[in-house]
C-alpha cells in the first residue's frame, strides 16, 4: 500500500515505516533490505 493510499483509510491497520534486515544469500552472501512494518503487526514475509 502506497503512502496516504485511500484504500487504508479506516482499516485498522496502517504503514509504519520500514527496518533494515541482512538477508544470507547462496549466490552473492549478505544483502540488505528493508523489512516493512505496520501497525497491527501482521506482516508476513
Amino acid at each position: 500500500m502506497k503512502k496516504h493510499d485511500p484504500a487504508g483509510v479506516g482499516a485498522g491497520n496502517i504503514r509504519n515505516g520500514s527496518r533494515p534486515k541482512s538477508v544470507l544469500t547462496d549466490a552473492g552472501g549478505p544483502v540488505q533490505i528493508d523489512v516493512p512494518r505496520d501497525r497491527a503487526g501482521t506482516f508476513e514475509y
